[in-house]
């Protein structure tokens, strides 16, 4: 019992720290044309320890829809989350591990207007690793505040969006086999650049994450 709590406590970790839910920001900002002309791969750094994370993301424009292909990992995980967007929309989400992928079962992916400057984005869906091991999970996000982030010497204007995410992780077969854990990830996104940085706060601590590098993907 103690061998199996602690992979899929592992497993979770991972993939909350890892994935990051898709964002209702103006694409200036989250997947903005004028970096994306060509695919480049955001560095991550990890403030607090020595720790990397990538962000590979490719964007096409194609008949009115914007399709955005992403990928992140981590050099020294072989958990990697791969998704597909069309026009703000997840089409498709992979959690990968190893040689092994699983195709997330997405149950909503809705905007709301709650009156607020951006609406309510909510995302929710589960993958089913195994026949004893599911991810669940559900994303709240909301617009924070305007604010400028210096990057490169250049002040650049951005947007922060918080997000309230609940991952279960749970074994179908097993009601006991069941752990919930709770995370704020507060987001970053710089005009004309994208990602900057993101925070997280959860059952594992506080961590930052800062934008190291962005470098062109060579085919």
């Amino acid at each position: 019992m103690k061998s199996f709590w602690l992979f899929l406590t592992f497993i979770a970790f991972e993939l909350n720290s890892n994935a990051q839910s898709k964002s209702f920001v103006p694409l200036e900002y989250e997947y903005p044309k004028a970096m994306l002309f060509s695919p480049k791969t955001y560095v991550y750094k990890n403030s607090f320890s020595t720790e990397i994370r990538y962000k590979d993301v490719y964007r096409k424009d194609s008949s009115g829809q914007i399709i955005i292909n992403w990928k992140e990992y981590v050099s020294s995980s072989p958990l990697a989350d791969s998704a597909v967007e069309v026009n703000d929309r997840t089409i498709e989400n992979y959690l990968m591990m190893g040689q092994e992928k699983s195709k997330e079962s997405i149950t909503e992916d809705s905007l709301y207007n709650d009156g607020s400057k951006l609406g309510e984005k909510v995302q929710s869906g589960a993958f089913a690793i195994t026949p004893s091991l599911m991810l669940a999970g559900v994303i709240r996000s909301h617009y924070l505040k305007d604010t400028a982030m210096t990057w490169q010497g250049k002040n650049v204007s951005c947007i922060v969006i918080e997000s309230n995410q609940r991952q279960i992780v749970e074994n179908p077969q097993d009601a006991s086999q069941r752990k919930e854990m709770l995370e704020k990830i507060t987001y970053y996104f710089g005009k004309d650049v994208g990602l900057l940085r993101y925070t997280t706060k959860g059952e594992e601590g506080f961590a930052v994450w800062d934008l190291a590098e962005i470098k062109d993907i060579k085919h």
